[in-house]
């Protein structure tokens, strides 16, 4: 299984990027934002394992119908969104309106080769990368996961974000 970005309650990158917008009249983003991605709720990762240890049904074979077997699946959300798209989207589920400044990555990887050392690790040079990169599975992968597991769905961006509007907004 290749996963794209995960996000969710305990998310360290999503959650932690809103963070700073809670903070900052702005939201910082390496790179452009244009990357590509499906993010993917992490519930679905663990229900689709879930789902394949109940087809396996203890058997030590991969659970993989119609000759699955060593294949390698990407799982990624049903949604395909830019990286500006998906923030603009996590903010206003957040109820936050602050825009985006995009610092180029070659800036943000200087500044994060300073602060890696201060307490709490605010930010690493391999974040800077991870955040600039996109992730989205293809096409020819979607099709491979639903040709083999037709009654596994995904949840769509919207409602994977939901946990972003906590209890008192909801409703």
């Amino acid at each position: 299984m290749r996963c794209c970005w995960a996000y969710g309650p305990e998310d360290h990158a999503l959650n932690r990027l809103l963070g700073y917008a809670e903070r900052l009249p702005f939201l910082p983003v390496f790179g452009s934002g244009k990357e590509l991605l499906t993010p993917l709720f992490v519930e679905d990762i663990g229900r689709f394992f879930t789902h394949l240890v109940a087809q396996a049904g203890g058997s030590s074979e991969a659970p993989t119908p119609g000759g699955g077997r060593d294949t390698t699946f990407g799982l990624g959300g049903p949604d395909l969104v830019t990286l500006n798209d998906f923030l603009k989207l996590a903010l206003e589920l957040k109820g936050l309106k602050q825009p985006i400044l995009h610092v180029p990555k070659a800036l943000g990887k200087l500044g994060a080769a300073l602060v890696q050392y201060l307490p709490g690790r605010p930010l690493a040079p391999s974040a800077v990368d991870f955040i600039a990169q996109g992730g989205a599975v293809s096409e020819m992968e979607r099709n491979l996961l639903k040709e083999h597991f037709p009654e596994f769905t995904l949840t769509p961006l919207r409602e994977g974000l939901a946990y972003l509007q906590g209890p008192q907004r909801k409703g």
